[in-house]
């Protein structure tokens, strides 16, 4: 089933980049990444702002929330920096990527303390420390696509399995990969069905929901190989957060946020 909510965010000056959701029992917080720079958390239900950090000058290009800490979220901007955001210490620790290009998306273990960072064309996984981190690895590049119109492996969206021993890579024209975090092999390829957007892991690891940027949402069960297509006129093809969440029947939703600036 599909829900829509519709929040008003006051006080934002441009256009909105990234989103990036954390969600807990007695709270929702939202935040956005503007082309300013300016990172906002708010509260989703009645569109408050809760932290704001000042523009500087580079947009943002990639948001997610760190979950061992519920105000907390990792920024990733254009010109390859990544700045973890703490809402309630009002204070943030930066990091430079290897890259002069923007990280477009980011996952981070919070048992293992590992963060991936997809710049250019690679994901690379790192071990961020106080004030520095370690580079552990790149993970393999795709297999060629020869109906790609976009030679280049373009990593748009990843996501750490639950227990942190895999990692799922979603390419806009390459389809997916699996890779094994200990020693960097793929354990898995999924052919392109269509331009991918966004993508997500079920807390059982058995499930992959992917945004697909032509006619809404693909469901991979990994066990049996099975894909369904839940078809949603999802409009312009923009990139969208895409997320499993449990709700009291243990039964799994996709819920689909969009944020409009007020004019």
């Amino acid at each position: 089933m599909f829900y829509r909510h519709h929040a008003i965010i006051n006080g934002l000056n441009d256009s909105i980049t990234a989103l990036a959701i954390s969600a807990r029992r007695t709270e929702t917080c939202l935040a956005i990444g503007c082309n300013d720079g300016q990172v906002a958390v708010v509260d989703f239900q009645s569109g408050n702002i809760l932290y704001r950090q000042r523009r500087t000058g580079i947009a943002v290009s990639s948001l997610i929330s760190l979950p061992n800490d519920r105000k907390a979220f990792a920024a990733g901007y254009e010109d390859g920096r990544i700045i973890i955001h703490y809402a309630y210490e009002r204070y943030t620790r930066r990091f430079e990527a290897n890259t002069t290009g923007p990280i477009t998306a980011l996952a981070y273990d919070c048992g293992r303390n590992h963060l991936a960072v997809a710049c250019d064309d690679r994901v690379i996984l790192t071990l961020p420390a106080q004030t520095d981190w370690d580079e552990l690895g790149t993970f393999p590049s795709p297999p060629e696509n020869v109906e790609a119109r976009d030679q280049i492996s373009r990593p748009v969206s990843i996501r750490f399995t639950p227990d942190g021993a895999h990692i799922v890579i979603a390419y806009l024209e390459h389809g997916i990969q699996i890779c094994r975090v200990g020693d960097f092999t793929v354990s898995r390829v999924v052919a392109p069905r269509t331009r991918i957007g966004s993508c997500d892991i079920s807390a059982d690891a058995r499930t992959i929901v992917l945004q697909n940027l032509y006619d809404g949402f693909d469901l991979l069960d990994l066990e049996t190989d099975s894909l369904q297509t839940v078809k949603r006129d999802t409009g312009e093809n923009v990139l969208l957060p895409t997320v499993f969440t449990k709700d009291a029947t243990m039964s799994y939703s996709i819920f689909k946020y969009q944020v409009r600036k007020q004019h």
